[in-house]
């Protein structure tokens, strides 16, 4: 037996938010929707409905408490410019002690290369003005050279009460009979020096060198051949008359000897041949 269908009769779309069963007149029906968004003040975000498809998102705080943010956000702002200005204010102190510090450097540097500078320039004076007095002393001697005329004095020289070579000027003859040894203290004495200025070197050149400053403080003035034959016998520098006596008298007895061997020695080969 065929089943007999029955066409379906749709059934009419019941409204959201519609109340089920009557209210009383007097009551005022208000959806969640419709509560949700009238709220005043914001206080929760509404959410999505068929009423209300686009949400909203409200503040929860106050208009004190906003301002409060609001003031709050300034003083970090301020703080924060406060703190860059600190930063930037330390930079520059920084750099301006490391400007200092290079300046000072720089003018260390430049005092020491003046001062450099200024001790080589004395020092080139110096060695000019040694070199003028020397060729002074150089025009002085005349077209001869400084060897040349050693040359020339040595001619003149004279041999001494001590056995040595000597000039012949009054200082020479003066210390005729002083040994070497005795003119150093000698010397020291009439030059009123502390110290040797030769002490390194050996005797001989110790009283060469003394006896040439003796002759320039003679020329200069400063002392005079009755001074020095003062110092000279008042000190006991020379050797006494009794002992050159003697050692002329030996020396000649040696001579005669060296003389009279050389005189047997020449016959002696004349007869051999």
């Amino acid at each position: 037996m065929a089943r007999k269908l029955t066409p379906k009769i749709p059934r009419p779309i019941k409204q959201l938010g519609a109340p089920r069963h009557a209210k009383p007149s007097n009551t005022e029906i208000i959806s969640v929707e419709a509560s949700l968004d009238t709220i005043s003040g914001g206080a929760v975000q509404s959410g999505f409905s068929i009423f209300n498809q686009t949400p909203v998102k409200e503040s929860l705080m106050s208009d004190h408490d906003a301002e409060k943010m609001n003031t709050t956000d300034e003083m970090r702002k301020a703080q924060a410019a406060t703190a860059r200005a600190m930063r930037e204010a330390m930079k520059t102190t920084q750099a301006e002690v490391k400007a200092k510090l290079v300046a000072e450097k720089l003018a260390a540097k430049e005092a020491k290369v003046t001062a450099k500078a200024e001790a080589t320039a004395a020092k080139a004076q110096a060695r000019a003005d040694a070199k003028a007095a020397r060729e002074a002393r150089m025009a002085e001697l005349g077209p001869q050279n400084k060897m040349s005329a050693l040359r020339d004095a040595k001619k003149n020289y004279v041999k001494s009460a001590t056995g040595l070579l000597r000039s012949n000027d009054e200082l020479a003859q003066a210390l005729d009979a002083v040994t070497a040894t005795n003119v150093v203290p000698m010397a020291l004495a009439l030059l009123q020096l502390e110290h040797n200025p030769y002490a390194r070197l050996n005797v001989g050149q110790q009283s060469m060198n003394l006896r040439n400053r003796l002759r320039g403080a003679l020329k200069k003035g400063l002392i005079t051949i009755a001074r020095v034959v003062e110092v000279r016998d008042a000190g006991g520098y020379a050797i006494p008359a009794g002992d050159i006596a003697t050692k002329a008298i030996a020396k000649a007895e040696r001579d005669a000897k060296r003389h009279l061997l050389t005189a047997c020695a020449a016959k002696a080969e004349t007869a051999a041949a």
